[in-house]
């Protein structure tokens, strides 16, 4: 990805970077700048922009990455510590086990269908509308409706086991 293209993007990848980081558990040592940077030495740096890719499909690849980077993040520091944090309530930070096993089970979501796979990442992670995931993966309002709804109902039975 070219120079450029990060400087014109870079104020969203942190808009984006805040958005994952908000659901750490608080006093997490990155900051926004650091993430994007991560994900920009993981990725970006190495993805050629398609012919019509736009700049939300590049912030989408970003959050991938962002995701990932942070999820590593959360396995080193389990394996250097070997402990939890408090359980979060709605909008509180996920716990560090927590976010590894919802990582697996989006891994596994997405070999069965990558289209819910896919809306659970543009809606619970960037936070785009009903509306904005339609338009990015090409499916009426009702149906991402309907596939967000069974992707969560999907991702809570696993997650619980």
């Amino acid at each position: 990805m070219a120079d450029e293209q990060i400087d014109v993007l870079y104020p969203q990848l942190r808009k984006i970077a805040a958005g994952l980081l908000r659901r750490e558990r608080p006093g997490h040592t990155w900051t926004p700048t650091v993430l994007v940077h991560e994900a920009y030495m993981r990725a970006l740096r190495a993805v050629p922009v398609a012919h019509g890719m736009t700049e939300r499909h590049l912030c989408v690849l970003a959050a991938k990455a962002m995701r990932n980077a942070l999820v590593d993040y959360a396995r080193a520091r389990m394996a250097r510590k070997r402990m939890q944090v408090d359980t979060p309530g709605p909008n509180e930070p996920i716990r560090l086990d927590e976010m590894i096993h919802l990582h697996l089970a989006l891994d596994e979501l997405s070999e069965l269908d990558p289209v819910a796979s896919e809306i659970v990442h543009l809606r619970y992670f960037l936070g785009y509308s009903l509306e904005e995931t339609g338009e990015l993966v090409g499916r009426q309002v009702y149906e991402v409706r309907k596939e967000w709804d069974s992707a969560r109902i999907w991702l809570l039975r696993k997650l619980r086991g």
